[in-house]
């Protein structure tokens, strides 16, 4: 495993649980609004703090004191709040993060293909007809990345088959950097999140169909990017991640300076994760919208915008999920970012109408993003169970009870299929459907992917495939 100079050090549930026992040095990236000289660095500095130079435009300040860090699971309000503080104080800092806030997976014809409404019949994305549409069309190579878990160790060869190449980032709290590594693979047999959404997206085999699945493999691929565990991923990891899938040069943006460059980049990045205001065991704000606005969204969304514009400017597309707290979509983020240019995907129920989980959006809390219905599934919505769910490829372990990311239902003969719910696996259905465009017209803007995917929909107004591939013939 190779350490890279820190781009957002952050704890990962993958880490020793020593870290968690002791006190712990906090840190805070910090993104400059004009470049800075590293002899200019110290003065922009507060006493009480160590900073480290790590390009013009980004450092780390870490507290000289020891803290405790906050609970697993639990947003460390404190680490926020002295962020806000730390930013008040230097009017050239765009954003302040504390590296200790962690983001979540966003989840609650082929043998099983019947299985998959989400895929054919009256609610579902129609992807037989778009595939019909295009049987006469010249394709062309497209690389989608799955910023998630990573692809499970005993993952079935419908999805294996189409990995092109992949990598894990993640932060060691010990030498207090991001530490990448191509151990991709997820070795957690109750996670299979990142197995799922990608089956969703491309998987081809004789059990499960994924949106690109019926075309040639060999132009159809994807790149698992693990920034992902069993107890969520910090941002840090997560913007590497990004960074490193759409190509960004090492040592620049949030990319460790001795990591690889991807020279194949992702033209379609998937990103079913985030963090919410709303508890999801309560259902109850964890703090107010005011504290949320100044002391998340103010401070984390410029940094997401930074990573979008560098994937923007290579005609990158990238699906976020919506969240599933139930509430609108300024209590998440990144989905709740307004300034991001980028699709946001709502989930449906087997009958077409949102699930009772999604997060929703009006146009003042959607900004510039294009919101986008697509099947998401929930649990016994129809009366069907766990079929009322979404089918697609596991990490192929002997099912167990539901727990976690674990999905509620899977086959026992053979491991590796099952049903999850959420938006994490809505947005898979609209990044396979980016990713039919992109072959189609492998020069395509961002702009023109987003404005067909957005104009093309059911009377139900979920997300069609077959509307999306004739609006791009045209």
């Amino acid at each position: 495993m190779k350490i890279g100079v820190i781009s957002l050090s952050i704890i990962l549930a993958c880490s020793a649980q020593a870290a968690f026992a002791q006190p712990v040095h906090t840190q805070f990236l910090v993104g400059f609004k004009h470049p800075i000289a590293k002899n200019q660095l110290q003065a922009a500095s507060s006493s009480g703090y160590t900073v480290k130079w790590l390009n013009s435009t980004h450092a780390m300040f870490t507290m000289k004191q020891p803290q405790a860090l906050a609970a697993q699971g639990k947003m460390n309000v404190v680490a926020l709040k002295q962020a806000w503080k730390i930013r008040l104080t230097h009017p050239n800092m765009r954003y302040v993060i504390p590296v200790n806030t962690r983001f979540y997976p966003l989840s609650i014809h082929a043998k099983y293909w019947p299985h998959q409404w989400d895929m054919h019949g009256e609610n579902s994305i129609h992807v037989e007809d778009a595939w019909q549409n295009m049987a006469s069309d010249v394709l062309y190579p497209v690389t989608v990345a799955v910023i998630d878990s990573g692809l499970g160790d005993k993952a079935p060869m419908d999805i294996v088959k189409r990995v092109k190449y992949g990598i894990h980032f993640e932060v060691s709290p010990y030498q207090q950097s991001i530490v990448w590594s191509y151990h991709f693979l997820d070795t957690a047999p109750r996670n299979s999140h990142g197995t799922h959404v990608a089956g969703t997206i491309m998987a081809d085999g004789s059990y499960v169909m994924g949106v690109a699945g019926n075309l040639d493999a060999h132009l159809f691929h994807f790149e698992p990017v693990k920034v992902l565990g069993t107890n969520g991923g910090g941002i840090g990891a997560i913007l590497a991640g990004v960074d490193w899938a759409i190509g960004t040069q090492p040592g620049q943006g949030f990319l460790p300076e001795d990591a690889p460059r991807n020279t194949h980049p992702a033209q379609v990045l998937n990103l079913s994760l985030g963090m919410s205001r709303i508890n999801p065991q309560t259902g109850q704000p964890i703090m107010s919208m005011q504290q949320w606005q100044q002391e998340v969204v103010s401070q984390f969304c410029p940094a997401w915008q930074e990573v979008v514009a560098r994937a923007h400017a290579k005609n990158m597309t990238l699906v976020f999920a919506a969240g599933n707290d139930g509430h609108d979509v300024s209590n998440d983020v990144p989905s709740g970012c307004t300034q991001l240019h980028s699709i946001i995907v709502e989930a449906t129920t087997r009958s077409g109408y949102l699930t009772r989980y999604s997060t929703t959006s009006t146009k003042q809390s959607a900004g510039t993003n294009t919101v986008i219905y697509a099947p998401g599934g929930e649990r016994n919505s129809d009366g069907n169970g766990a079929a009322d769910e979404i089918l697609s490829t596991l990490n192929g372990y002997p099912c167990t009870a539901p727990h976690g990311n674990q999905p509620s239902k899977c086959f026992q003969q053979p491991y590796g299929y099952g049903y999850m719910q959420g938006t994490s696996m809505a947005a898979p259905h609209v990044a396979g459907i980016a990713a039919l465009l992109y072959a189609m017209k492998p020069n395509a803007t961002w702009h023109k992917i987003a404005d067909v995917l957005g104009s093309a929909f059911s009377n139900k107004g979920i997300v069609d495939a077959k509307k999306a591939v004739v609006a791009m013939h045209s």
